[in-house]
């Protein structure tokens, strides 16, 4: 499903039309304010997942890589937070034969050298999302550590750019690069896809003002190839999902005043 800037524009409005909505609500002890986190840890390409929900076979040896995440939001009522989420993350994998289902069936897996081969690919993502605390604060000092626990679900929209290549030099006249989207000059440009996101965690309160939030997400993305290989069951291509969970740790810091909450900016006195 390709999708371009509109439905970008469109997550944005959306979601600051619902920040303005209930912000504007009256409600009793609550915590309005705006912040900002960033976060970093691994993630990782772990299985593609058919449309009838067959898991299918991994074909490559796939590695953790690092993600970084950059997220502005605003709570309310003590239970919800939407926001708008900046995620960057490589992914990479390796294969010692390319065996793959796309043999004879895409253009570029025709004649392949029986050689190492590994991929390497950048995703940058946009997603809004909703994010529900499970426990209010209301009444809690300022001066304890305790632990928030919520859930979160999103969507948006995921740009990758791959390239697979040798990982040995190719008898001369091949060149190394056998397939790649988005990396060169010339050729296919960089992808672009709906993604659902999805995410378990726990913001940590601390006495000072900034707080740690710890995460574990998952990128539920409407593509087969973010491991540059699309994958076929008897010549016909699965159009298959691709799932990337990440493990993340990060702080969040307010960025806005709230005479209404027992916390203040990180850099007041």
């Amino acid at each position: 499903m390709k999708l371009n800037l509109k439905f970008i524009i469109f997550l944005i409005y959306l979601t600051q039309n619902n920040l303005l909505l209930y912000s504007a609500l009256p409600s009793q002890n609550t915590d309005n304010q705006w912040y900002i986190s960033g976060r970093t840890g691994l993630s990782m390409l772990i299985k593609e997942v058919t449309p009838d929900f067959r898991f299918l076979n991994n074909e490559f040896k796939h590695q953790p890589g690092l993600t970084l995440d950059l997220t502005i939001s605003r709570s309310f009522n003590e239970k919800w937070e939407p926001g708008i989420n900046l995620s960057l993350y490589r992914l990479t994998g390796h294969s010692e034969l390319p065996d793959f289902s796309a043999v004879n069936n895409h253009y570029a897996f025709i004649n392949l050298h029986q050689l190492p081969v590994e991929y390497a690919t950048v995703t940058f993502s946009l997603s809004a999302y909703w994010r529900y605390y499970f426990l209010n604060n209301s009444g809690k000092s300022k001066n304890r550590v305790y632990l928030r626990p919520y859930a979160e679900i999103g969507a948006g929209v995921n740009f990758f750019f791959t390239e697979l290549g040798y990982s040995v030099f190719p008898p001369e006249g091949t060149s190394r690069l056998i397939y790649y989207k988005g990396t060169q000059k010339s050729g296919p440009g960089a992808g672009n896809v709906a993604q659902i996101v999805t995410g378990l965690g726990t913001r940590i309160v601390l006495p000072a003002n900034i707080d740690m939030i710890v995460s574990f997400n998952a990128d539920i993305v409407n593509y087969d190839c973010l491991d540059t290989v699309h994958n076929y069951t008897n010549k016909k291509r699965n159009h298959a999902i691709s799932i990337v969970p990440k493990f993340l740790l990060g702080v969040i810091i307010p960025i806005s005043n709230n005479d209404n909450s027992n916390r203040f900016l990180p850099w007041s006195p």
